[in-house]
Parts: C-alpha cells; structure tokens; sequence
C-alpha cells in the first residue's frame, strides 16, 4: 500500500492511493477477488493538524485519488495509508 501526495493539478493537492505490484505498492497475500478500504493520514507543514480520512473500497492493482479541500491542503507534505477491511 503506498501513499502519496499528488500536484499534477495546480493548487489542487490529492492524495494517491496504490496498490500497484509494479510500483512495489501490493498488499501482502492480498487475494485479487477481494477488495478493501484505505484509511489514511496527511500530515502538513505551517502547523495544521494532520487529516485522516477513509477512501472508497479499493481492488489490488488499482490508483485512486482522494481530492484535499481546505487552506490546509497547500501545506500537505507527505502520507500514510493501510488497508482496514
């Protein structure tokens, strides 16, 4: 599972969610029938409180991106994520 934070979008920071084997993303003995939500955590220079959020539910080998809205999200630096279900 990797996480990570994506400026393709000028001013609109997103947060990336991997669970792509080719990028070295996959899920130990994850079963590729089964999916799973992604808790993660966003983490901010300037001082602002880190943001946790739940992605929808995610299959192996797959990207998605979580937008981050708020003055705060300019400031993201870095994530972390783990599967829950």
């Amino acid at each position: 599972m990797c996480c990570s934070i994506d400026w393709q979008i000028l001013f609109q920071p997103r947060v990336r969610l991997s669970t792509m084997s080719a990028e070295g993303c996959s899920v130990y003995n994850w079963p590729p029938s089964v999916t799973a939500r992604v808790a993660w955590t966003v983490y901010h220079t300037g001082g602002y409180a880190p943001r946790n959020g739940l992605s929808a539910w995610m299959a192996p080998n797959t990207v998605t991106f979580v937008p981050l809205p708020g003055e705060s999200a300019l400031y993201s630096s870095y994530c972390t994520a783990y599967t829950i279900d």
